[in-house]
C-alpha cells in the first residue's frame, strides 16, 4: 500500500521545469531575499544611480505584531517557534495574494510590507489598478482578522497609490541598499494614514485610475481618499462573460490555454523589461499552490533573465550578495537552512531619523549618509538592517548582537556609535535633524516572510520602543534603562530625560539622553590599563615567557627582540595579565608605555601610533612640539629631510602621509637613543587596533631594545584585520600565546580576591568549579549575580563565631593586596574598582539574624536607627541561611556571555555546536555527521579540530585523574590530544567520541535552538540511535524482546501420526519403528552442522541487551524531546523488557514509573484505539509482575496477574470445583487430541501473541508458588494455544516444556514421551528459527530425558539423547545444563566400562569449574575421580587431592539444593573408600555426613549414594561378625535389612540399582551364611547387568563371585586393589599404562579374620538411627591385615 502510494504521488506531482544551466544553486538561494528590482537591475552604474518608473504601490501595516511577540516571549523557547510559525503563516498569506498577482515585495518593514506593481506605459496604471485592488480585498476577505492560538487577533490595514516612483540604489563594495521615494511613495504614506484595521484605502491618483463603476467605496473625510468596500458582484460577473465569449471566439488560435489561464493572461500585463532603466515587472515570483495563483509564464522569465545577465557586466551572485546581510550570507554560503537564523535573543536595537533639507541633492545626500552609517557601524560589530523614506524622513535600522556579531559590550558600543554617528551626520550638509533611540532587549530575530520572498527582520517590543523613542526626543541620542544598566559606561555621559507617552508602550522605565564630550584635536588620550589590587593567579608559565623575553632583550648584544603575543578569549583575564606583567618590570628599570585599546579606536587611523609616539617622545625628554626640539631638527638636516622641517608641526595632526612616516621612523630611533634602556610597549586587545598603527608596529618590532606585548582574541589571529597585522604575526620574532583556562584550583582564591574575604563556603566553591570552568570573568558574573540577588553575604569574623565551619581557605599569598607602585609610566594608573566588595557586619553568638540581614541591607531599617561603621576583622564569605546553594539558578548575564562566544564562531561551526548540544554532553562524531544538515557539504573534521582548539569541545575519553589537568596550564598545549582507546597515541587525530568542557555552553547551545529545530534533530538522533540499536537487536532473539513475529510463525500439529507421515516424510526425519520409540535430538536435528550457524552465544546477547538498555534512555530522551510519545512508550517498555531480561529489576521498576506516567498521558487524550490499549495496559501489567516475581512478592504479582487476564479475556474460575472440572475436561481434551484437532489454524494476532506470553508468566508464578494443579492447568491452556493457532516456535517450546515438566512431575510417561517426540519433530521441522534460549530449553529435556533413562539403565537411548545435549550446553554455554549431562554421560560411560569417554567427560567437568567457577561442577569432578579410584582406574586426582578438597568445601552448611546430592555422593565415596581400605577412624568421620545431606532416593546417584551406604555397613558387619561381637552384629543386621528394604523399593522405580541391589543383597547372605540364597540373589544382579549392559556391576559380580563361590579362592584375600591403590599417584597411573587394563577391582572380603583391628567399626546406635557407636574398645586388640 505504502508503494502504491508513493508511486500515485509521483505521477500527480506537477512537471519539474529545468531551470537554465547558467543559473547556480547559490542564486537560487539568495534571490528570494531580494526584491525583483534588484535582481534586474543594471549594477554596472556608478553610486548612487537612480531607476524612475510608473508603478502601483501598495504599503500593508499590520497591526498585533508586537503584542504576539510579547505573548510568545514569555512562553520560553516554545514560544519562538510557535512565534516564526504564525508570522511566517501569516505573512506568507499576504505574500501569497501580492505574488499571486505579479506584485514584487519591495521591503518587509517589520510588520508592514510594501510592494510595488510596475508598468512600461501609463496607460497600463489603470488595469494595474485594479488588479492591485482585488488583491487587497481578497487579502482583507482571507487576512483580515486571523485569530491566533493564544487569542491574539492580527488584522492589516493597505493604502494604494499610483502614479511615478524612483528607487536609489547606495552602497559600496561591502554593502549596498536601495530607498524608495517619489509622488507614489508619498501617496501610499499618506493613504495608509487613513488606514484603520481593516481598510483599503486608495489615494486620489489611484481612485482616478480606477474603474470606479466597479466597487463600493467610500469617501473620507478629506474628500480625497476612498475606502474601498466590495466589488460589485453583478459589474464582475458581466466584465468575466465578455471575456468568456471572447475566448470562445479566440478558440481557433489556440485551443490549448483554459479560460482561467485566458483570463489572468488579460488581466496581467506581461510587458518587455526597460533595459535603459533596469526595470523589470518582478513576475518571476511563483506563488504557492495552495492559493492556485496564475501558473508564471517560466519560457519568458528564462529571456528575462538572459536578457538580464547580458546588460549586467557583474556576476549575479556577487551583485545580489551585497544586499543580504552578513549573518544571511553565511548561512547561505554553508548551504544551512535559513529556519536555524530565526531565534529569541538578546539584540540592541539602533533606531535614526533624518530630516533632510528639501532642495539637497537627495541621492549624493544619502550615499553621504549611508558611507557615514556604515562606516561607524560596521567596527563596532552593527548590521545595517533597513532604511526607510517616509514623510517622517529617512530612518536606518542598525543591530548590535545578531547572529556571527555578538559582543559582550553591545550596548555600550551601540552608544558610542550612536554619538559618533550623531556627531558625523551633524557635519554633512543637507542633514538638518538626526535622533536616534537605542533599546536592549530580547526580540524576535529571524528571516519572515514567503517561501518565495523572505527577509531578516526583527520584531517585538524593543523595536517599537527604539522607534518610538527616535520620534518623541528628536535631536537627541536616547536609550532605555536596561541599555544604560547594561552598557557600563560612565554615569556621567547620562542626563535623565522626562518620560513621554509613546503610543503601544507602557511601563517605558527612565528614558536618558547620552552624549560624550567630544575631543576636537589629536591628542587624546588612550584608556588606560587598570591597577589590580591582588596578584595575579595561575600565569607562571606564561610570565616566565615574559621575563625570558625581557632579559633577552636587555642584553646588550642582542639587537632583535622576542615579541609576545598573548591571545585568549573574552573573560579569560588577559587585562588582569598585562597588568601583572607592568607590575615586575617595576624592580628591572625598564620603561613601560601601556594602553588598553577600545572598538573605537578600530576606526580612528593612527590611533595607537600617535600614542606610542607621543609616550616615547615624552621618555626620551622632548616635547610634543617636535619642530622646536633642536637636537630633532639636526637630525633632519643630518639625515637630508631639512626640506621637510615644515612637517614636524603637523607629526601629530591628524594626517598622515609617506613623508611624515619616514620622519617618524628617524625620530623614533633618536628617542630610544636617548632613552637608553629597554621600552617595553604593552596592548591590551590590540585586536581593536586600526590598520595604519599595524603597519606602524610592525616597524616598530623591526628596532632593536623595543619589546612589544599584546593581548588580543583568537579570532584576531584566525584571520587577521590586514596585510600588516598578519606580516606582524608571521614575523619569526614574534611568539603567539595561548592563555588557557584557569586552573580550577585557583577558583577559591579569585572568589577570595574577588569578595575581598579571606575564606569563602565548600559549597561555593564547587558550584564556582561546577559553573565557571576556569573562566575569571563567569566566576565574577556567578559571584556579582549572587550578590545582587542577597544570595551571599559577607561576615567579620570577631573569634567568637563559628563562621569558618566548612568553608576553604586559600593561600595566604594569595589573597595578600599588593602595594600600588609605579611602574615607569608618563600616564597615571587607573585602580580597578571592585564592584563585589560588599560592606560586611559581625556575627555575635547572642545576636538575633533579623538584625544582621538589617545591617547588611537586606531589611529595610527601623526608623532613628543609625548606621555602624563596618568592624575590623577578617571578612569571611557565607551564603544566606534561607538560600540552598544547589537552586542557585545559572544568570542570564551567563547566557549571554556564551552566546557571545557562540556567535565568535564560523557559521558552519555554530551549527555543529548546536547539533552536538542536541545530542548532550558526551556524544560520538558518528552520531553527529548523522544528524547535521547537509553535513557532507561541511569539512566537519577541520571544524571539529578548531573547536577543540579553542577549548569548547574535548576528547569523550578523558581519563578521570586527567579530566582536572584540562583547564589547568599544565595541560594546555595538550588540549586537542585525543584519548580514545583506537588513537590512544594520535595527537591530531579528530576524536571518534567528544564532549563539551563546559555544560552550560551545551544547555545554552540548546536553548537558542527553536522548537521546530529541536524536533526535528532530535528526531535524526533518535533514527541515527535506532539504527544502531536495530545491530543490536539482530543478536537478540525475537522473544527475548516480546517482539511481534512478522514471519517464522508455525502451524503447530499434535497428530504424530500426521506428523510422521507427512512433514517427517519430506523433511527426511526418520520415523520411529514402533510407537513406544524415541525420536532422538541427534537423529532429528544435524546438531554439529547448525549449532555454529543457528545459534547466537549467550554472551554476545548478555552483551547486546546490555547495549540496547543503554541505547534505550538516549532513544526515549531523542523521541520525548521530539514529542514522539507513541515511540517514546514502545521504547520504554522495550527498555522494560530488556533491564527484566539482563535481572536489572532496579531499572526495570524505574522504567515502568515512567510507562505509567505517560501511559496515562496518552489515556487521556484517547491516543490509542480501545483494543490496543488493552493490549498495551496488559502488557505493562505483566512486566510488573515479572518485577515482582523477582522481588518475591507473589501475592501482589498474582493479583495483577489476575487482573491482566481478564483484560485478554482469560479469567481463571474461583474455587477448587470449577478449577479441577476445568483441568479435567482439558485432560479428556488431550487425550484425544488426535481426532479432537482442527485442520485450520487461526492467524496469530498482537493479542493471541500477548495472551500467550500471559500464561507463560503465570506458570511461572505458579511453579514458584508450587501450585501444582494450576500448572497443570495453565500447562494445558499454553499447549492447546499454540496448537489451535500458527505461533512463534519459541511459544511451541515452551508450552510443550510445561507441559513436559508438568507431566515428569506426575510419573506420566506415556504421554511425557508423546510430548518430547512432539517437540523434537516440530524444532527439526523448524530448526532455523530456533534461538538460544530455546536450545537451552531442548537440552534441558534432554537432560531429564537423560536422567530417566539412567534410572531405567537404558543405556543406549542415554547416549543418543546426552551427546547432542552436551554438544548444545557446550555451545551456548549453559554450564548448568552441561554439568549436568557431563555428569550422567560420564557415569554411563563408568558404567559401560568406557574409560577413555568417562575421562572425557570428567575432564569436561574441570573445565565448567574452573572456567565459570562452577561449585557443582567441581564437586562433581572430585566425586568422578573418586569414582575412578575406586574401581581401580587411571586416577585424575590423587586420594589427598579429593580428601583435601572434601574437607574445605564440606567443612560449611552453605550447600544449596542442587548442591546436596553431589555432597552426599562425595561423603559417602570417601566413606566406602576408607572402609575398603580398613581405615575405620577416617571411614567414620565421612560416613557421619549421611544425617546432613541423605534425601530420598528420587534418582540413581541418589539411590548410588544409598547402596554406598549400604556397602560400609557391610564392611563394618564383616568385621563385627569375625571380631565376635554378637550384639554389634545384631544391631547391624537389623539396620543392613531396613537399608535393603528401602533399597528394593527403590529399584521398582530405578531399575538401574537393579544389579547392585541384587549384588550386596548376595554379600549380605554370604555373611549372614545363606549361601545358597546369596548364589541365586547373584544371579538375578549378573542376569541383570547383563540385561543393561551394565559392565562394571558384572565385571565387580564377577570378580566377587570367584572369592564368594570359588574354593580355591574361598581363604584367599585379594590383595591386588589395596595394594594398586596404596601406590604413589604416579605410580598408579604408570602401573595402568603399563599394565594395559582399564582397572583394578575391589573384591568383597569373606576371610575369616576381619578388615582391620584398632579401627572404629560404622554401625547404628539402637535407640536412635542417627547415632554412630564407637567399637574401638571391642577391636582395640586386632590388627591391620
Amino acid at each position: 500500500m505504502a508503494a502504491e502510494l508513493r508511486r500515485m504521488s509521483v505521477m500527480m506531482a506537477p512537471p519539474v521545469i529545468q531551470e537554465p544551466v547558467e543559473e547556480s544553486s547559490l542564486v537560487k538561494s539568495m534571490t528570494p531575499h531580494v526584491p525583483g528590482l534588484v535582481t534586474f537591475a543594471d549594477h554596472n552604474q556608478l553610486l548612487p544611480w537612480t531607476t524612475t518608473y510608473d508603478a502601483v504601490v501598495m504599503f500593508a501595516d499590520i497591526s498585533g505584531f508586537t503584542a504576539l511577540c510579547e505573548k510568545y516571549s514569555m512562553m520560553e523557547n516554545a514560544g519562538i517557534d510557535q512565534l516564526t510559525r504564525t508570522l511566517n503563516e501569516y505573512l506568507g498569506a499576504l505574500c501569497d495574494g501580492i505574488l499571486g498577482s505579479d506584485g514584487d515585495i519591495l521591503k518587509f518593514a517589520g510588520d508592514a510590507i510594501l510592494a510595488v506593481w510596475r508598468v512600461n506605459y501609463k496607460r497600463e496604471l489603470s488595469a494595474t489598478v485594479n488588479k492591485v485592488l482585488g488583491c487587497c480585498l481578497d487579502i482583507q476577505n482571507k487576512c483580515g482578522e486571523w485569530n491566533t492560538d493564544i487569542g491574539i487577533k492580527l488584522t492589516v490595514k493597505m493604502g494604494v497609490s499610483a502614479g511615478t516612483m524612483s528607487v536609489i540604489f547606495l552602497g559600496n563594495n561591502e554593502y549596498r541598499h536601495y530607498i524608495e521615494l517619489g509622488p507614489a511613495v508619498r501617496d501610499v504614506n499618506a493613504a495608509e494614514h487613513f488606514c484603520l484595521s481593516g481598510y483599503v484605502v486608495l489615494s486620489p491618483d489611484a481612485w482616478a485610475l480606477a474603474k470606479q463603476e466597479t466597487y463600493i467605496h467610500e469617501v473620507l473625510e478629506d474628500q480625497k481618499h476612498v475606502r474601498m468596500l466590495y466589488i460589485r458582484l453583478r459589474t464582475f460577473y458581466l466584465h468575466n462573460l465578455k471575456l468568456f465569449l471572447q475566448y470562445i471566439s479566440d478558440l481557433k488560435v489556440s485551443t490549448s490555454q483554459t479560460f482561467t489561464d485566458y483570463l489572468e493572461g488579460r488581466c496581467s500585463a506581461h510587458a518587455p523589461v526597460n533595459a535603459s532603466t533596469g526595470a523589470g515587472s518582478g513576475v518571476q515570483q511563483t506563488p504557492v499552490p495552495t492559493l492556485k495563483p496564475p501558473q508564471p509564464k517560466h519560457r519568458s522569465i528564462f529571456k528575462l533573465k538572459k536578457l538580464v545577465k547580458t546588460v549586467t557586466g557583474m556576476r549575479l551572485d556577487e551583485v545580489l550578495r551585497l544586499y543580504i546581510l552578513q549573518p544571511v550570507l553565511k548561512k547561505i554560503d554553508d548551504n544551512q537552512p535559513l529556519h536555524y537564523l530565526s531565534e529569541m535573543r538578546q539584540v540592541t536595537i539602533l533606531f535614526m531619523n533624518l530630516v533632510l533639507a528639501e532642495e539637497s541633492d537627495i541621492s549624493d545626500l544619502l550615499q553621504k549618509i549611508f558611507i557615514a552609517v556604515y562606516s561607524k557601524t560596521k567596527p563596532m560589530n552593527g548590521c545595517l538592517n533597513k532604511v526607510f523614506l517616509f514623510d517622517k524622513g529617512c530612518t536606518f535600522l542598525v543591530i548590535f548582537g545578531l547572529p556571527g556579531y555578538k559582543h559582550e559590550k553591545d550596548c555600550a558600543h551601540a552608544l558610542l556609535c550612536s554619538d559618533e554617528i550623531n556627531r558625523v551626520l551633524h557635519k554633512i550638509e543637507g542633514v538638518e535633524m538626526v535622533s536616534i533611540g537605542v533599546t536592549t532587549g530580547v526580540t524576535f530575530c529571524g528571516v519572515v516572510g514567503h517561501m518565495k520572498r523572505h527577509e531578516y527582520s526583527v520584531i517585538g517590543r524593543k523595536v517599537n520602543m527604539a522607534a518610538r523613542l527616535m520620534m518623541h526626543y528628536p535631536e537627541k541620542v536616547t536609550c532605555d534603562d536596561i541599555t544604560f544598566q547594561l552598557c557600563r559606561l560612565p554615569a556621567t555621559n547620562f542626563d535623565v530625560l522626562v518620560t513621554k507617552r509613546m503610543k503601544g508602550l507602557r511601563n517605558v522605565g527612565i528614558i536618558r539622553e547620552f552624549c560624550v564630550h567630544e575631543v576636537t584635536d589629536g591628542s587624546a588620550v588612550l584608556d588606560s590599563i587598570p591597577h589590580f589590587k591582588y596578584p595575579i593567579l595561575g600565569r607562571e608559565m606564561e610570565m616566565d615567557a615574559f621575563l625570558m623575553a625581557l632579559s633577552i632583550c636587555q642584553r646588550e648584544e642582542d639587537h632583535r627582540s622576542n615579541h609576545l603575543l598573548f591571545v585568549g578569549s573574552a573573560g579569560i583575564g588577559k587585562t588582569r595579565f598585562i597588568d601583572a606583567l607592568l607590575v615586575e618590570t617595576t624592580a628591572r628599570d625598564v620603561c613601560v608605555i601601556s594602553c588598553a585599546l577600545t572598538i573605537s579606536e578600530l576606526s580612528k587611523p593612527f590611533a595607537l601610533a600617535r600614542y606610542v609616539f607621543r609616550m616615547l617622545l615624552t621618555n626620551g625628554g622632548f616635547s610634543h612640539q617636535v619642530g622646536r626640539e633642536p637636537q630633532l631638527v639636526d637630525g633632519l638636516m643630518t639625515n637630508g629631510l631639512v626640506l621637510y622641517r615644515y612637517l614636524l608641526n603637523e607629526i601629530l595632526g591628524t594626517s598622515v602621509t609617506k613623508k611624515i612616516i619616514n620622519i617618524y621612523c628617524l625620530i623614533l630611533l633618536q628617542c630610544l637613543d636617548k632613552i637608553d634602556n629597554v621600552v617595553v610597549v604593552a596592548i591590551d586587545d590590540a585586536h581593536n587596533m586600526d590598520t595604519e598603527s599595524w603597519t606602524f608596529m610592525y616597524g616598530l618590532s623591526k628596532l632593536s631594545h623595543i619589546l612589544l606585548v599584546m593581548t588580543l582574541r583568537p579570532f584576531a589571529v584566525e584571520t587577521p584585520s590586514c596585510v600588516a597585522a598578519s606580516d606582524f604575526m608571521d614575523c619569526s620574532s614574534v611568539s603567539i600565546n595561548d592563555l588557557s583556562f584557569l586552573d580550577l584550583k585557583y577558583i577559591s582564591a579569585l572568589a577570595c580576591q574577588l569578595l575581598e574575604v579571606v575564606c569563602i563556603p565548600k559549597e561555593l566553591d564547587r558550584l564556582l568549579r561546577d559553573r565557571s570552568y576556569g573562566i575569571p570573568a563567569w566566576c565574577e558574573q556567578l559571584l556579582t549575580d549572587m550578590v545582587e540577588n542577597k544570595e551571599l553575604m559577607v561576615f567579620i569574623d570577631d573569634g567568637f563565631s563559628n563562621l569558618r565551619l566548612s568553608t576553604i581557605t586559600p593561600n595566604i599569598n594569595y589573597i595578600k593586596p599588593r602595594e600600588l607602585t609605579s611602574v615607569g609610566e608618563t600616564q597615571e594608573k587607573e585602580v580597578h574598582k571592585n564592584h563585589l566588595c560588599i560592606p560586611a557586619v559581625t556575627v555575635h553568638q547572642c545576636a538575633h539574624f533579623d538584625e544582621v540581614l538589617t545591617d547588611l541591607g537586606y531589611m529595610n531599617k527601623k526608623k532613628g536607627a543609625k548606621t555602624a561603621k563596618e568592624p575590623v576583622g577578617d571578612r569571611v564569605a557565607k551564603f544566606n541561611p534561607s538560600v540552598k546553594p544547589q537552586d542557585i539558578m545559572i544568570p542570564e548575564s551567563m547566557k549571554e556571555l556564551v552566546i557571545t562566544r557562540l556567535d565568535s564562531l564560523r557559521a558552519s561551526e555554530q551549527l555543529i555546536v548546536k547539533c552536538a548540544a542536541v545530542l548532550g554532553l558526551k556524544f560520538t562524531r558518528s552520531m553527529l555527521e548523522g544528524i547535521l544538515p547537509q553535513g557532507k557539504r561541511m569539512n566537519i573534521n577541520l571544524a571539529l579540530r578548531n573547536l577543540k582548539n579553542i577549548g569548547l569541545f574535548e576528547c569523550g575519553n578523558i581519563p578521570v585523574t586527567k579530566h582536572g589537568q584540562m583547564y589547568g596550564q599544565d595541560d594546555c598545549g595538550n588540549r586537542d590530544h585525543c584519548y580514545c582507546p583506537e588513537n590512544r597515541d594520535k595527537v591530531h587525530y579528530t576524536c571518534k567520541t567528544l564532549s563539551f568542557r563546559n555544560p552550560l555552553l551545551q544547555q545554552t547551545s540548546y536553548d537558542s535552538l527553536m522548537e521546530v529545530q529541536k524536533k526535528e534533530l532530535h528526531r535524526k538522533a533518535a533514527n541515527y540511535l535506532e539504527r544502531m540499536a536495530d545491530d543490536q537487536r539482530a543478536n537478540i532473539p525475537i522473544h527475548v524482546l516480546e517482539i511481534f513475529p512478522q514471519s517464522g510463525l508455525t502451524e503447530v500439529s499434535s497428530n504424530q501420526s500426521e506428523l510422521a507421515d507427512g512433514e517427517i516424510k519430506r523433511n527426511h526425519i526418520r520415523k520411529p519403528k514402533k510407537k513406544t520409540d524415541f525420536f532422538h535430538l541427534r537423529e532429528i536435528i544435524p546438531v554439529s552442522d547448525m549449532l555454529e550457524h543457528t545459534i547466537i552465544p549467550p554472551e554476545s546477547v548478555k552483551e547486546s541487551l546490555d547495549a540496547l538498555l543503554s541505547m534505550c534512555e538516549d532513544i526515549c530522551h531523542h523521541w520525548t524531546a521530539a514529542r514522539e510519545q507513541q515511540v517514546v512508550l514502545g521504547t520504554l517498555l522495550e527498555a522494560v523488557t530488556v533491564a527484566i531480561a539482563v535481572g536489572n529489576n532496579i531499572s526495570a521498576c524505574e522504567k515502568l514509573i515512567k510507562v505509567e506516567k505517560l501511559i496515562g498521558l496518552l489515556d487521556k487524550d484517547h491516543f490509542f484505539l480501545p483494543d490496543m490499549a488493552t493490549i498495551i495496559h496488559a502488557k505493562i501489567l505483566r512486566l510488573k509482575v515479572k518485577t515482582l516475581i523477582h522481588s518475591s512478592k507473589y501475592a501482589d504479582a498474582q493479583k495483577h496477574l489476575t487482573k491482566a487476564g481478564k483484560m485478554l479475556g482469560h479469567t481463571v474460575k474461583e474455587g477448587k470445583f470449577n478449577q479441577k472440572l476445568d483441568l479435567v475436561c482439558l485432560l479428556y481434551r488431550f487425550s484425544q487430541r488426535d481426532s479432537l484437532e482442527s485442520k485450520t489454524k487461526r492467524p496469530c494476532t498482537t493479542q493471541s501473541f500477548e495472551k500467550c506470553l500471559h500464561l507463560e508468566v503465570l506458570f511461572s508464578l505458579q511453579q514458584v508458588c508450587e501450585q501444582h494443579s494450576a500448572m497443570l492447568l495453565t500447562a494445558l491452556q499454553m499447549y492447546f494455544f499454540v496448537t489451535s493457532m500458527t505461533s512463534a516456535i519459541h511459544q511451541v517450546v515452551v508450552a510443550y516444556v510445561c507441559l513436559i515438566k508438568c507431566c515428569q512431575d506426575r510419573n506420566w510417561k506415556k504421554w511425557n514421551k508423546e510430548l518430547e517426540n512432539e517437540l523434537f519433530v516440530h524444532c527439526a521441522l523448524n530448526s532455523q528459527e530456533l534461538a538460544s534460549d530455546d536450545w537451552i530449553l531442548l537440552a534441558r529435556v534432554s537432560a531429564n530425558r537423560l536422567q530417566s533413562f539412567l534410572n531405567k539403565g537404558d543405556f543406549k537411548n542415554m547416549s543418543c539423547s546426552g551427546v547432542p545435549a552436551t554438544s548444545i550446553a557446550s555451545r551456548i554455554n549453559d554450564t548448568l545444563t552441561g554439568t549436568e549431562m557431563a555428569h550422567h554421560l560420564a557415569q554411563i560411560c563408568l558404567m559401560k566400562l568406557e574409560l577413555a569417554d568417562c575421562m572425557e567427560y570428567v575432564f569436561q567437568l574441570r573445565k565448567y569449574s574452573i572456567e565459570d567457577d562452577n561449585k557443582i561442577a567441581q564437586v562433581w569432578f572430585y566425586n568422578m575421580c573418586l569414582e575412578l579410584l575406586l574401581i581401580g582406574a587411571y586416577p585424575i586426582e590423587s586420594i589427598q587431592n579429593c580428601v583435601a578438597f572434601a574437607t574445605e568445601h564440606l567443612k560449611t552448611c552453605d550447600a544449596t539444593t542442587k548442591e546436596m546430592l553431589p555432597r552426599y555422593n562425595l561423603a559417602m565415596s570417601l566413606a566406602v573408600w576408607y572402609a575398603r581400605r580398613g581405615e575405620w577412624a577416617r571411614a567414620q568421620v565421612w560416613f557421619d555426613y549421611w544425617d546432613m545431606y541423605e534425601e530420598e532416593p528420587t534418582s540413581h546417584l541418589a539411590a548410588l549414594c544409598r547402596a554406598k551406604k549400604v556397602e560400609c555397613m557391610l564392611l563394618s558387619f564383616h568385621t563385627a561378625k569375625y571380631a565376635n561381637k554378637k550384639n554389634m552384629c545384631k544391631r547391624l543386621k537389623r539396620q543392613i535389612k531396613e537399608e535393603l528394604e528401602l533399597l528394593q523399593k527403590v529399584k521398582k522405580t530405578i531399575e538401574s540399582l537393579k544389579s547392585r541391589y541384587h549384588h550386596l543383597k548376595a554379600y549380605f547372605q554370604l555373611l549372614l551364611g545363606r549361601r545358597l540364597r546369596a548364589r541365586a540373589s547373584w544371579k538375578k544382579g549378573h542376569s541383570e547387568a547383563q540385561r543393561a549392559s551394565n559392565k562394571l556391576e558384572e565385571r565387580w559380580m564377577s570378580q566377587n563371585s570367584k572369592v564368594w563361590f570359588d574354593t580355591s579362592w574361598h581363604k584367599i584375600q585379594d590383595k591386588e586393589w589395596e595394594n594398586y591403590t596404596s601406590k604413589h599417584i604416579l605410580e598408579m597411573r604408570l602401573s595402568a599404562f603399563s599394565k594395559g587394563r582399564d582397572s583394578v577391582m575391589f573384591s568383597l572380603p569373606l576371610c575369616t579374620k576381619p578388615i582391620c583391628a584398632d579401627v572404629e567399626v560404622i554401625s547404628k546406635s539402637e535407640t536412635e538411627i542417627s547415632n554412630i557407636v564407637d567399637f574401638t574398645e571391642i577391636l582395640s586388640d586386632t590388627t591391620l591385615i
